[in-house]
């Protein structure tokens, strides 16, 4: 898939934790990855992606039906990163 970027993703610790993009897909990574890649990934930059369905946990439940996906890899200015 590929996108560009519409806004980053943070938890409660400011870890970056994913990236929302243009088309609302979500597409989520480990902190150590966030923070690896944190100034390469800015809202407005498109990036390539590999990346695996998230199943919703035992007693979660999502508000929306945006697609919310478990990144394997980046590619950001035709760089590669492997993510998991």
């Amino acid at each position: 898939m590929e996108g560009r970027i519409s806004a980053l993703r943070f938890d409660e610790q400011n870890h970056l934790r994913g990236i929302t993009l243009a088309d609302h897909t979500v597409l989520l990574f480990p902190p150590h990855v966030g923070e690896q890649l944190r100034d390469k990934l800015q809202v407005g930059t498109t990036v390539q992606a590999t990346a695996l369905k998230r199943s919703l946990r035992e007693g979660e439940a999502a508000a929306d039906n945006v697609p919310r996906l478990l990144t394997e890899s980046l590619t950001i200015n035709g760089v590669k990163f492997v993510t998991r």
